[in-house]
């Protein structure tokens, strides 16, 4: 686990005061992931992702946190994925590569952890893992077509697609028996997946200058080589199938 990033903490800590005093004893877990656990977040460009474990997720209690966790997204950027302590075992079979990334590296901001003893089967890891590449392109594809000709669209498309990217790839790493340590970051990933997956170094480090809010001369020429990427780690995830 990492420490959030400055700038965050006041203003989160305070939504999950609110949180717990709306949601009471139906609340069993508030956990952070995604950039702002690996130490990736980036203010104006990541999301403040949340997994949100409750009891029961009844239409009553939604509508009762809904004004919460809308201010949240308002100010915050809060996206959660709201799931009940029942329903974890059997989203860990659909939602492999999520909840993977989140047992990997996470913040708990309250409750206990509620991924302790949830298990990731290696198949499903598989076959999630080649989907969520493919859908990563297919997108990509259709997005183009709508922001092509425009390099700031372009970039912004790449900046978007930069943290699903290396997440996706920490989960085809760990596939291919190569780990990359918790709290590595999205820099690890990309080093590791150069190194063990043969990758393109230059495509990877593009994507995480892009995210940093470094300039990129050549949009077009870095889209190109995400596609190319993309395409090369599907080939590695359908050689990994059993």
């Amino acid at each position: 686990m990492t420490e959030t990033p400055p700038g965050i903490p006041p203003a989160l800590d305070a939504f999950v005061v609110r949180l717990r005093e709306t949601a009471g004893s139906g609340l069993v877990a508030l956990l952070a992931y995604g950039s702002l656990a690996t130490g990736d977040y980036v203010p104006d460009v990541s999301d403040v992702n949340l997994l949100l474990v409750l009891e029961s997720a009844d239409v009553e209690t939604l509508r009762r946190l809904g004004p919460v966790l809308r201010e949240a997204r308002r100010e915050l950027g809060v996206d959660p994925f709201v799931v009940t302590r029942g329903e974890l075992p059997r989203v860990a079979d659909v939602f492999p590569v999520k909840l993977r990334a989140i047992r990997l590296n996470h913040l708990v901001l309250a409750g206990e952890n509620p991924l302790d003893g949830i298990e990731v089967g290696r198949e499903h890891l598989r076959l999630r893992t080649e989907q969520a590449l493919r859908n990563h392109l297919l997108r990509l594809r259709r997005r183009y077509l709508e922001v092509q000709g425009d390099d700031a669209s372009l970039r912004w498309l790449l900046v978007r697609a930069s943290g699903t990217l290396f997440v996706v790839l920490e989960a085809l790493l760990y596939l291919s028996g190569h780990e990359v340590p918790p709290g590595g970051g999205y820099a690890a990933v990309g080093d590791a997946a150069a190194e063990h997956l043969g990758l393109d170094a230059a495509v990877l480090g593009g994507m995480l200058e892009l995210r940093r809010g470094d300039d990129v001369e050549d949009p077009e020429g870095l889209f190109d080589g995400v596609i190319a990427l993309l395409e090369a780690a599907i080939g590695l995830a359908d050689g990994l199938a059993s």
